[in-house]
């Protein structure tokens, strides 16, 4: 599906890759020979062609999956052959407005965020903004130790930030392992910044 397959991936990506969450590619003969991701989502970029073979094992994953684009998707097989959906193949699947060339990655982010939370899909640790509200920019990923939770973090934006971790609602303490900083409030992260934290249970 050519452009608007690439464009939909990359931004999609890119807008994922805000939001704390581990991510994964399954690929189209990974799901032709049956192999579906242990994961609780899959988004499924602006896709209109996909085998039959990948769209039969598509019908048998058990997470939640996300149709992100306009008119019908996933309605072609290999052959350019028109497929019958919507009798309840795709029952229960979720759609994410995306339109080819004009959607940005920032767009897809913020719509992504309160879908994210109504699907019950949230990492260890919320980054947030000196408001309190999320912030693009910020790459984090959470991993569970029996004492507490390593955060690591990196700021891609250019220009230095502040901002706050927290857990259940709640801003977090910290400990920077790089740099044995500690902190009870904001964190400052200059461009390109890595911190790794570690912020107790």
């Amino acid at each position: 599906d050519g452009g608007r397959y690439t464009d939909c991936r990359n931004k999609l990506y890119t807008a994922l890759s805000f939001t704390g969450l581990k991510l994964g590619f399954v690929t189209e003969r990974q799901l032709e020979r049956g192999e579906l991701p242990d994961a609780p989502i899959l988004f499924v970029p602006n896709i209109v062609h996909l085998s039959d073979a990948a769209f039969a094992a598509l019908q048998r994953f058990k997470g939640r999956i996300v149709l992100v684009g306009e008119d019908q998707l996933l309605n072609r097989n290999e052959y350019d052959s028109e497929r019958e959906v919507g009798h309840g193949t795709q029952e229960g699947w979720e759609r994410l407005s995306f339109r080819y060339g004009q959607t940005t990655w920032q767009k897809l982010w913020q719509a992504l965020l309160p879908k994210l939370a109504e699907w019950g899909i949230q990492p260890l640790v919320q980054v947030r903004g000196e408001k309190g509200k999320p912030i693009w920019g910020v790459a984090w990923l959470c991993a569970e130790t029996p004492n507490g939770i390593l955060v690591n973090l990196c700021n891609y934006r250019n220009e230095p930030l502040h901002i706050a971790l927290l857990r259940d609602g709640k801003q977090t303490r910290g400990t920077d392992l790089l740099s044995d900083e500690k902190f009870s409030g904001t964190i400052p992260l200059t461009p390109l910044q890595v911190r790794l934290m570690f912020v107790t249970q």
